[in-house]
């Protein structure tokens, strides 16, 4: 594999006193740290120099996403993944990508060219787009997310989660896009799955 995703969440740190808000659940300013300590460790052990992205780091806030995005500046993350509750907030995106030099991403609950994603791209809200292959309205409907996104100079991760035959329809999607950046994979894991490909050992 040539790139990389692992989960941030607060459960890293739970254990660690006063690193997480128990009201919000997100990391304190103390927790941050012990944070970006996981990510420091998964860089050392897959290389600095391979694309590394966080997700699951809980739902927030602009203000705390920028607490966040700044504290993974200096780990250089491919990204920071779907960090806003609302998925629409275009404007919160916005500001967030003006304030870190932290590549932001989100797109995985929008749904539709339209309603999800022509404000994020026209305003150059984040630096990558990841529609759901699913959720977001389907093949023919990311394709024209992403094609729209391409016009505007904007990159596109396809999000999917699905069984091998959504994961193989995605990498046929993939080949359509000329602005495809790279589509997750949660399979890795599974045996059975490469039996698909290469026929039970």
């Amino acid at each position: 594999y040539t790139w990389f995703k692992m989960d941030l969440g607060t459960s890293l740190i739970a254990g660690r006193a006063g690193a997480v808000n128990p009201v919000t659940r997100l990391a304190t300013d103390k927790g941050l740290p012990y944070l970006c300590e996981y990510i420091a460790a998964v860089k050392d052990a897959i290389g600095w120099e391979q694309p590394l992205a966080g997700d699951h780091v809980g739902l927030m806030g602009p203000s705390d996403a920028i607490r966040y995005a700044r504290a993974f500046e200096p780990y250089s993350l491919a990204w920071a993944e779907d960090l806003l509750e609302n998925p629409l907030d275009w404007q919160g995106y916005k500001r967030i990508r003006a304030a870190t030099t932290t590549k932001i991403l989100t797109g995985e609950l929008a749904f539709g060219l339209e309603e999800g994603f022509q404000n994020l791209i026209d305003n150059q809200a984040v630096d990558y787009l990841q529609p759901d292959i699913v959720g977001s309205g389907g093949m023919l409907e990311i394709k024209r997310i992403a094609d729209y996104a391409n016009s505007k100079g904007m990159p596109v991760v396809i999000h999917t989660a699905l069984s091998p035959i959504g994961q193989f329809a995605a990498a046929h999607l993939a080949a359509t896009l000329p602005n495809f950046l790279v589509c997750e994979h949660h399979a890795v894991e599974i045996p059975w799955w490469d039996d698909l490909v290469t026929g039970p050992s």
